[in-house]
């Protein structure tokens, strides 16, 4: 094509046709003009509908990670539900004539202490995005806000977590531990045997009145009520972890 270009305006320039060549010029620039911009286009056109696949492929992880993440706070919920559960009947029964049995007791401060409430979330394709800075793709603010609400939300629940673990080894209960000499001596035997729960020497152990009594102690309500307010505050946590999941999954939905 060059090598056309080329001869044309040598043939102009030999036949002294000035004119005819300064048009020919000027249409050979605009050709090479229009031929730049139709480069460009196709070229802005092509990183347009990689940006878009881009977009959508995120728009995609995140809402598999959260569909997931709805999954597990759903299981995590019911956890904290039934400790919740357990946590108010064991402290109601500590303090009223209950007709509750030592065995459905021990099961109660059994459910109440033993096992922590666990969230693991699903946030590989955000941080991921985060980090790369193609978060931006989403092109919603609002979308972006919710994602770090999440975040902080879920770092609020991991200290209480973490608060979880030191009390078990600190304050009301530490103080019951040196009280009883160790906190198993309230959970039921089946927990024992399986590893759940270290076994009680047989000097220690508790005839039914003497546990109705333990149980009735100030420092063992003030154990599980310290206990419970923890995991009160974990469930609270886990219910705006799920609001949250599912505000953004509704604004992922809407991104389609």
């Amino acid at each position: 094509m060059l090598r056309l270009f080329s001869s044309i305006r040598k043939s102009l320039l030999a036949e002294n046709k000035t004119i005819r060549y300064l048009k020919y010029a000027v249409g050979e620039v605009l050709l090479i003009m229009v031929g730049i911009l139709l480069a460009l286009q196709l070229n802005n056109w092509n990183e347009g509908r990689k940006l878009e696949q881009d977009r959508r492929e995120l728009i995609e992880s995140l809402t598999t990670d959260f569909e997931t993440n709805l999954k597990r706070l759903d299981e995590s919920l019911l956890v904290a539900d039934k400790k919740e559960e357990s946590a108010v009947a064991l402290l109601a029964a500590s303090t009223e004539n209950s007709t509750i049995s030592v065995n459905e007791l021990k099961l109660l401060a059994t459910e109440s202490f033993l096992g922590g409430i666990s969230f693991d979330p699903s946030l590989s394709a955000y941080r991921a995005a985060l980090a790369s800075g193609s978060i931006a793709l989403i092109g919603n603010n609002s979308l972006y806000g919710l994602l770090t609400e999440f975040e902080e939300v879920f770092r609020a629940y991991i200290h209480l977590e973490n608060l979880g673990r030191e009390h078990h080894f600190l304050g009301n209960i530490s103080r019951l531990r040196e009280k009883v000499g160790s906190i198993e001596i309230l959970f039921l035997n089946s927990q024992v045997t399986s590893g759940l729960a270290l076994p009680i020497p047989e000097k220690y152990a508790l005839s039914n009145q003497e546990y109705l009594e333990l149980i009735a102690e100030k420092e063992v309500y003030a154990a599980i009520a310290s206990k419970r307010e923890i995991k009160f505050r974990q469930r609270g946590r886990l219910r705006n972890l799920k609001a949250l999941a599912e505000q953004i999954l509704t604004a992922l939905e809407a991104l389609d």
